[in-house]
């Protein structure tokens, strides 16, 4: 799947590959989960993101892995929809 992202003044196109499905804890309840990953070509830094379905694919982690093994992540508790 691809994105268009604002970067500065330009537009990126990004690129994504679907990886699997799976469960994971948010706060206190278990959701189903879609994960994909950033495709790149010219970095080995790896980009991992989950996605609820059952929550209009509203993402609810991120991890990112640098070149030299220091790793970054993110995981969201909870969130409240307006109606």
């Amino acid at each position: 799947m691809t994105y268009r992202v604002l970067d500065g003044d330009s537009i990126d196109t990004d690129r994504f590959a679907v990886i699997n499905g799976g469960k994971m804890n948010t706060g206190s309840q278990q959701r189903a989960t879609l994960k994909a990953e950033k495709v790149r070509e010219d970095s080995k830094r790896q980009t991992l993101m989950w996605f609820s379905p059952e929550q209009n694919f509203l993402l609810v982690r991120l991890r990112q892995v640098e070149p030299d093994g220091s790793t970054y992540e993110l995981k969201l508790k909870e969130a409240e929809f307006e109606r």
